[in-house]
């Protein structure tokens, strides 16, 4: 539903399910759990993704899924090296003051 919302610009409704859903993920899996590093990449993407890209919160958010990966899958795994990627973007919007915080 969090993609349905964000689909149709709609960030705030996007924004506010994801971070349900992470709370209650958070309440019901193990701390590395896949569904928790899912669950942390999906709202960091549409924090940064955003008209005023929230970079602090997406960065924060990238980078506990990015402990989890690194956990589960290692640190060569292709999803993996795709977060770390999208950690690399985030420092450099907020490097260049692309983002709101």
């Amino acid at each position: 539903m969090g993609h349905v919302y964000s689909e149709k610009g709609d960030f705030k409704s996007s924004i506010d399910y994801l971070s349900k859903n992470l709370a209650l993920r958070l309440k019901i899996r193990k701390d590395n759990h896949p569904d928790l590093a899912n669950a942390y990449h999906n709202l960091g993407m549409v924090l940064v993704n955003q008209m005023y890209p929230d970079c602090g919160r997406a960065l924060e958010n990238m980078t506990e899924c990015l402990r989890i990966r690194k956990n589960i899958l290692g640190p060569d795994d292709p999803v993996t090296e795709n977060t770390d990627h999208i950690i690399e973007d985030i420092q450099e919007m907020l490097e260049d003051d692309a983002c709101l915080g």
